[in-house]
């Protein structure tokens, strides 16, 4: 079943050609999953809106296969990487709240006994865009539970034999989760919250985000989704054993809250304009702060993709003509940008 919002809402709401290029816009994009069908089956849950009113959205394949249990719009995936902007956000929240300042060096927030003197040039903005030189180190983090990420990073540190930088900050692009965890980790001590209690408090309880939390495997969470591969067109399990996705990677989320960020965010409900234009502005290789921004044949577009156990996502949004995308996958390797940017076309071929 197609969903489609009361379309009255939208601001051309008199021009009937423009409401009905709308409705033939979500047509094909259900008969574009509907060819898939016949060739690598689509698994996850799909959103498309347009100044805030929906135009589609639908769950497609399965949450826990084994068991015949749907995915559907409140579905909660893991983001993956989708989980950088937000830890962007929180940064420019704290930022305007007087907290920190993006021109702040990190080792006044790392411990002083861990901080390498090497990295005293670094910045959080150098973080923020993946310009700070350090190597990522996100591979040498064990698994720990959330509320120990801060202790890990620390212990991550300390072991570090060879501490110089591979390039000077702010001068080459390497995309680094290790430097999101240090955000994670920057963002506690400059607030004196849990990276997973700030989130709740300044942005998921405020917008009522209820299905957006940390990933934590140990509660049970209602609507989680289980994560598969697919291999040689089959599925298979392919069960989560990486809790330390923290800042860098670690939030589950669904289609519907992912809207509701997007509608808060630009709406300057969040972040004041000038923190806004500071976060979508490219530093280098088309990043920002915790976004890239590209364009493509649709227009500018602020975007970010996710892949991490299990699962794919990819966010867009694009400015001038206010259209959100997302596309939320639990097989990891679905090219969620591609399914994204098929669904781009498909509405702007529409657009009168």
């Amino acid at each position: 079943m197609i969903v489609l919002a009361d379309l009255s809402n939208f601001s051309f709401a008199q021009d009937g050609k423009k409401i009905k290029t709308q409705k033939i816009a979500a047509g094909k994009i259900e008969r574009y999953f509907a060819r898939r069908e016949n060739d690598a089956k689509f698994s996850g849950a799909v959103l498309a809106a347009r100044n805030g009113s929906l135009i589609f959205k639908k769950g497609f394949g399965m949450a826990n296969f084994e068991f015949s249990i749907p995915n559907s719009p409140r579905t909660r995936f893991r983001i993956g990487s989708v989980t950088k902007p937000l830890t962007a956000i929180a940064v420019m929240m704290l930022q305007e709240k007087g907290r920190l300042n993006v021109e702040d060096g990190i080792c006044k927030y790392l411990s002083a006994s861990s901080c390498p003197d090497e990295w005293r040039d670094v910045k959080i903005r150098h973080l923020l865009t993946h310009t700070s030189g350090i190597p990522d180190l996100f591979g040498a983090m064990d698994a720990v539970p959330v509320e120990k990420t801060a202790e890990e990073i620390d212990r991550v540190i300390a072991g570090i034999k060879n501490r110089q930088l591979k390039a000077r900050p702010g001068e080459v692009y390497a995309y680094s989760n290790f430097g999101y965890c240090l955000l994670g980790y920057i963002i506690e001590k400059a607030s004196g919250k849990l990276y997973a209690e700030l989130l709740d408090d300044y942005i998921f309880k405020p917008l009522q985000m209820n299905g957006t939390l940390y990933d934590d495997p140990r509660p049970l969470i209602k609507d989680r989704a289980e994560g598969y591969i697919r291999r040689s067109g089959q599925i298979y399990n392919d069960k989560l054993t990486d809790p330390a996705g923290y800042s860098a990677g670690g939030l589950l989320s669904s289609v519907e809250d992912l809207l509701v960020l997007n509608d808060a965010l630009n709406s300057g409900r969040l972040l004041s304009r000038e923190s806004l234009d500071r976060m979508f502005t490219p530093f280098k290789n088309e990043y920002g702060f915790g976004w890239k921004i590209t364009a493509d044949k649709n227009g500018r577009v602020f975007n970010h993709t996710g892949e991490t156990h299990g699962f794919s996502s990819h966010i867009a949004y694009y400015p001038k003509e206010k259209i959100f995308i997302v596309v939320l996958s639990n097989i990891e390797n679905e090219d969620a940008r591609n399914t994204a940017s098929d669904i781009a076309g498909i509405i702007f071929d529409q657009n009168p």
